[in-house]
């Protein structure tokens, strides 16, 4: 579910000589991060206002995750599991729901961590949303993947950011080119 580490394996095997120093956060974190020139290539998850390049690495369906079979117009009164999302996702959740639905979910039960969500999910106490690349290491669990009115997918991009000033390194434009030229592994 992880594109990066793929990705970094390749490149270091092209450049075996370069020392890469990696930062892990959550996508807000990371734009600020290269916002604030601390970074010079962020992954980020989700769109943010961006005046300088990026390149697509991917684009994931949003979904629906329950332990049995929901129906959709129903989904108002039936309990919800929430997790704190990052605030591109959960805009663009609250556009999709406001999409299909008068009512706001009913959230049954809020947790910190995708993992706790997914237990309960197990257990039958409630649907949530996820990514299909998290949905999908859960076989056992059902999930349908969110839809506009207009048939369009709810999904959630992953961009490469790559700082103005750092355009000019050969090594960090090397990475850049690389991520952006890398077509997105579908297994991951």
């Amino acid at each position: 579910k992880y594109i990066l580490p793929p990705l970094l394996k390749k490149f270091l095997q092209l450049y075996p000589q370069v020392n890469i120093q990696l930062k892990t956060a959550m996508s807000q974190e990371v734009f600020n991060m290269i916002n604030n020139r601390q970074i010079q290539v962020g992954l980020l998850r989700g769109d943010y206002s961006w005046t300088g390049e990026k390149c697509l690495l991917q684009e994931d369906p949003i979904c629906l995750v329950s332990s049995t079979l929901l129906s959709l117009k129903n989904l108002p009164q039936l309990p919800q599991i929430h997790r704190p999302l990052d605030k591109p996702l959960q805009a663009a959740i609250n556009s999709w729901w406001q999409s299909r639905y008068k009512e706001p979910p009913y959230i049954h039960m809020e947790v910190d961590t995708q993992d706790s969500c997914i237990q309960l999910v197990t257990e039958g106490l409630g649907y949530t949303i996820l990514s299909e690349l998290v949905s999908r290491d859960y076989p056992y669990l059902w999930h349908h993947q969110l839809e506009f009115p207009d048939g369009s997918l709810l999904t959630r991009k992953t961009h490469a950011y790559i700082q103005k000033e750092s355009q000019e390194n050969r090594l960090i434009r090397a990475f850049f080119d690389f991520l952006c030229s890398c077509p997105p592994d579908k297994s991951q």
